[in-house]
């Protein structure tokens, strides 16, 4: 299994090789082991104010109040935002992709169609609901896949996932 930061250097390696640069934002972990987003730091800000040619979805949730209805992964939504929508509603808003609609970038989803931890229809609905606000949004729904086949560099997922963030850059 490949953990975030081999994913994330097989996909800069991409990016690099076309001449870009990769720009990833990742939870982070207190001392308490919750999870927790990271602060708006002074490096965070000016990533916020990057240029961003778009953005790729590799089996996400993206949208955490569909996840936490749902108590995905042992209600992971909940650990990382520190409570249920009802109680953390500013964290929700700010932290789900879905509240962000439309985004205004291109953005892709690719997920597994046999995903059993995110379920699949969490990336269908985002992708209707991205298209209906006109953003530009490309769903990958692939056959025969499972959650994490989309993050292993040596599946069958890897060059949809490798097309993907090239193509972003092409644009």
């Amino acid at each position: 299994m490949f953990t975030s930061s081999v994913v994330l250097l097989v996909i800069a390696n991409t990016v690099a090789a076309a001449g870009a640069v990769l720009v990833a934002l990742q939870a982070r972990m207190f001392e308490t082991g919750r999870a927790a987003l990271p602060s708006l730091t002074e490096d965070a800000a000016g990533i916020a104010n990057a240029d961003f040619k778009g953005a790729v979805s590799l089996a996400g949730i993206v949208d955490l109040r569909r996840a936490a209805a749902l108590g995905l992964g042992n209600r992971a939504a909940e650990a990382l935002l520190g409570g249920a929508p009802d109680s953390v509603e500013d964290r929700f808003t700010a932290a789900s992709p879905r509240e962000h609609l439309p985004l205004g970038v291109p953005h892709v989803l690719i997920h597994g169609q046999d995903d059993d931890i995110v379920p699949i229809d969490l990336a269908r609905a985002y992708f209707t609901a991205a298209s209906h606000c006109g953003d530009q949004v490309h769903l990958h729904a692939l056959p025969a896949t499972g959650h994490f086949a989309v993050i292993d560099p040596r599946s069958h997922a890897w060059p949809v996932v490798e097309a993907a963030v090239l193509s972003l850059l092409a644009a």
